[in-house]
């Protein structure tokens, strides 16, 4: 690095994360950490040329976050990265030693340092090692006294909730001495979830039963204030005041505890019910869960279409899917792909409808020409063998950093071993406290090296797999013709074949199609008999799909 006045300039960039408000109010606070850092620094004999902080959530690797991301471009240009402490390296419960030793690995191979404000410079020794597994022995106990103590609180009967449901509001009871979590009724809120079921069951009084789209749209034009308009939420709103979401409905018709239960961790799969007070009696949530499960019966049952690409298409300019629907026009049933986001008023450019039968029209004339060509689908694999084989690089990079880790700690434990034996038995606790430590961090290591390897399979395309997908085609090429009279056979082969698409308008205005499988990649106009009629050059009218009054093909 420069010098300066003869002295050698040490460069350090600072990098602080924080996950949650919990943590900012225990001093965990970005500001704080970077303090601390700057104080580090300048102790040390620092120069910092960069402080950088990450405050998303979640178990993400450091070189994933985009923080990291910027620590890791500069790594070649600094001396060293300055972290409050150990635990900032990583969050999940699988990552500790783990996560810091790849952080650590990654930042010794670009020739820098890693420093911690409450222990100094990290070297990879049995110290370290040591320290990693016990913060994360410590925060593994530290969320499963938590979690313990949750469950224990929802079984007294407490509510634990962030926000209360729509109709209710948080409160405190105090009972023999003692205080508990509940929810009690917010009575305008509590009329509209009534009114909102009251419609969904039995109607309005003037006509029978409501859909959902009817009760958000009679909701809206009773300008009915919405959960976020009545309490002020600081949440971004897509819709206006007093505008409603058909999801919305949807969520308050299928939660239990509006008919008196409510429950904790449902996403255990082991949930907890807690009684509160219903603000609709058991027979009427009954009834609505009955007609929820009617409905999603004959939805099903009379699907008059069968896609060939339903759940299969995404908009590009929003990300969201893509639904099936068909509507009557002059007497006949269509069927279209659309973006949802037309129908929940959300930003999107993509408003256009697609003719269902066009765009699995072309999708499976582009899987047949795959299939019955060898050569050209040899060729479409080997190039997409080649994209994805790119697109796994970080894996592979990754895999190797953590099969270096799996072997120094077995070289580190094999020493470790050979000290025992000779050992007298003066430092045995010692000894088999750190043989724990050791095969502590080789367990989770294989297990992430396993959990890579089956990543990079599952992405990469082997020859193995290559031979099989050829196979597959010739099979299928040779049966063509009665997937071509059988959907289960087409739609068998569509899944087989991972396909998924795009659906889009592009500069010239014509709507395309970008279908992505195994066997590559192809972007084709969708070309059905309405647009074939639409694009005809000729003045005359045409009178049928394909030609015109002057016979021209249209």
């Amino acid at each position: 690095m420069a010098s300066a006045g003869g002295a050698a300039v040490k460069r350090a960039v600072l990098y602080a994360r924080v996950s949650s408000e919990r943590q900012a109010e225990e001093g965990f606070s970005l500001p704080s950490q970077l303090e601390a850092c700057r104080e580090y620094a300048e102790r040390h004999g620092f120069t910092v040329v960069q402080e950088i902080s990450d405050d998303i959530s979640g178990s993400v690797a450091v070189r994933d976050r985009p923080g990291g991301r910027r620590v890791y471009r500069m790594l070649e240009s600094v001396d060293a990265v300055i972290m409050y402490t150990m635990d900032r390296t990583a969050r999940a419960k699988r990552e500790y030693p783990l996560e810091f030793f790849v952080f650590l690995s990654d930042i010794q191979d670009a020739g820098a340092e890693l420093h911690f404000v409450d222990s100094g410079r990290a070297s990879g020794s049995i110290v370290d090692i040591i320290s990693a597994w016990k913060a994360g022995q410590e925060r593994r106990d530290i969320k499963e006294r938590m979690m313990r103590g949750k469950r224990a609180a929802a079984k007294a009967g407490n509510v634990l909730c962030r926000f209360a449901p729509f109709g209710y509001r948080k409160a405190l009871v105090r009972e023999q001495g003692s205080e508990r979590k509940t929810l009690e009724i917010r009575e305008g809120e509590a009329e509209t979830v009534r009114m909102i079921f009251r419609w969904y069951t039995e109607g309005d009084g003037e006509d029978g039963p409501m859909s959902i789209r009817t009760i958000r749209q009679q909701l809206t034009d009773m300008h009915v204030p919405t959960c976020t308009d009545r309490r002020g939420l600081n949440v971004p709103k897509v819709r206006g005041r007093a505008e409603w979401e058909a999801a919305t409905i949807g969520q308050i018709l299928r939660n239990e505890t509006y008919a008196g239960t409510w429950h904790y961790d449902k996403i255990s799969g082991n949930p907890i019910p807690v009684t509160v007070p219903a603000i609709i009696d058991r027979q009427t949530w009954e009834a609505a869960q009955e007609r929820r499960s009617r409905n999603k019966q004959y939805s099903r049952r009379n699907t008059k279409y069968e896609y060939l690409l339903r759940r299969r298409v995404r908009c590009p300019d929003c990300g969201r899917a893509m639904t099936a629907r068909s509507v009557v026009s002059r007497g006949v049933r269509r069927y279209y792909y659309e973006c949802l986001s037309r129908y929940h008023h959300r930003p999107c450019s993509n408003a256009a409808s697609y003719n269902a039968r066009d765009v699995d029209r072309a999708a499976w004339q582009q899987i047949t020409d795959w299939v019955t060509k060898p050569k050209a689908l040899r060729e479409a694999l080997d190039n997409y063998q080649q994209q994805q084989s790119e697109a796994t690089r970080p894996l592979r990079e990754r895999l190797e950093t953590v099969e270096g880790l799996i072997e120094t700690n077995k070289r580190e434990l094999s020493r470790l071993l050979d000290a025992w034996v000779k050992d007298d038995g003066y430092m045995r606790d010692l000894f088999d406290q750190r043989r724990h430590e050791y095969e502590t961090a080789l367990i989770e290591q294989r297990e992430e090296r396993d959990r890579l390897q089956r990543l990079i399979a599952e992405q990469e395309l082997s020859e193995e797999r290559i031979h099989d997908i050829l196979e597959l085609a010739k099979a299928v090429g040779n049966g063509i013709v009665d997937a071509e009279e059988d959907f289960s056979k087409r739609q068998w082969l569509i899944e087989t074949l991972e396909t998924s698409g795009e659906l889009e308008r592009d500069s010239e205005g014509r709507k395309m199609l970008h279908l992505h499988c195994v066997l590559g990649d192809a972007h084709m106009p969708i070309v059905g008999a309405t647009s074939r009629r639409r694009s005809c050059a000729c003045p005359s009218q045409p009178t049928q799909a394909g030609s015109c009054n002057n016979g021209c093909p249209g």
